[in-house]
């Protein structure tokens, strides 16, 4: 099975560097039939991305058919079943896509590529739509839904589409979103997506997210940035907003590396604001009510702007006006 896995990925990489031809679109053709059929035969068809990963990046290119053709339906169907019970098989997807995404721009014009991961990132929110609304009862159900949130807080376009927050809104509600009671979402500490649902335009997402950065307890930031980064990416992103005044406008208008690639897969009318002024402001007060005073300290460093910012919100109150805004006081 390992040696005709690699014969065939050897055979994926030779085909994708010629040059485009009809003679080359009917190889790749033929090739796609017997990737595919090694890989629904294939002895262990749960983890088709962390263990084929370059076989995956070649056949994804089919799903521009889905669901028009029975085969490609199915091998799609295959895929979002181990998406939805493998975190490898989800991270190893998702930083794929920039592959998939290179391989697209020999064969596809931008317009077409644009269309691609448009339907993409709509099979991605129905699919995510499935697993958290799935009847599955018991631990089965309780690790799918930890899965699905892990993907969702991994991933800042999952979490910029107003169709998952719309399902999260309502997942928020039922049993298994207690992590009293859901004991395995306590895999979502240190997920960077958990402090951005502090600012999503949707209350009770942010009520739930404020519940949970509170059971997780205190914020630690050490200093060093490859540690830190889950948060000190968030912060880099609300101190971009506040510093721009930025507030509830298209998340695609924000000029940051963690946006940049969102408009290749979301459409003006699917993608969240930034948030309101208010519900920024809230979110900042409750991350910086979890830390301690060295990690206040850290973060002041990284942000020296933030007492200026504070003041300004004072200075620019309307008299009379009740402020939202906590300081911390240690």
């Amino acid at each position: 099975m390992e040696a005709q896995a690699r014969t065939l990925e050897e055979e994926v990489r030779q085909l994708c560097e010629l040059e485009q031809t009809k003679q080359t679109a009917l190889l790749k053709q033929r090739l796609y039939s017997r990737v595919g059929q090694f890989l629904m035969g294939s002895l262990d068809m749960r983890h088709w991305w962390c263990t084929y990963p370059s076989l995956m990046v070649f056949m994804m290119r089919i799903l521009e058919l889905y669901p028009g053709s029975e085969s490609v339906s199915v091998f799609y169907n295959r895929m979002a079943q181990q998406l939805g019970a493998c975190s490898k098989c989800v991270d190893i997807y998702h930083a794929s896509l920039p592959s998939v995404l290179v391989e697209l721009e020999f064969e596809f014009t931008p317009e077409s590529i644009k269309a691609f991961f448009v339907k993409l990132a709509e099979l991605d929110a129905t699919r995510i739509q499935r697993q958290l609304t799935d009847k599955t009862t018991g631990n089965e159900a309780s690790v799918m839904a930890s899965l699905s949130l892990y993907e969702v807080l991994s991933q800042r376009r999952l979490l910029s589409d107003f169709r998952v927050i719309r399902v999260l809104s309502r997942w928020v509600s039922t049993p298994l979103a207690d992590v009293k009671a859901n004991p395995s979402l306590g895999s979502l500490r240190g997920c960077a997506g958990l402090y951005q649902l502090l600012v999503s335009p949707d209350s009770a997402v942010r009520a739930w997210a404020q519940n949970m950065v509170q059971h997780f307890g205190n914020i630690q930031l050490t200093g060093n940035h490859d540690e830190d980064h889950y948060l000190l990416d968030v912060l880099e992103e609300w101190m971009y907003i506040l510093e721009n005044e930025s507030f509830n406008k298209s998340v695609l208008t924000l000029d940051l590396k963690s946006t940049a690639d969102l408009d290749n897969f979301l459409e003006p009318t699917n993608c969240v604001k930034t948030p309101t002024r208010p519900n920024l402001w809230s979110a900042l007060d409750n991350v910086m009510q979890q830390m301690d005073v060295n990690s206040l300290e850290t973060m002041l460093e990284s942000f020296d702007t933030i007492p200026d910012l504070v003041f300004n919100v004072f200075n620019d109150a309307e008299p009379g006006k009740e402020q939202a805004l906590t300081l911390v006081v240690r």
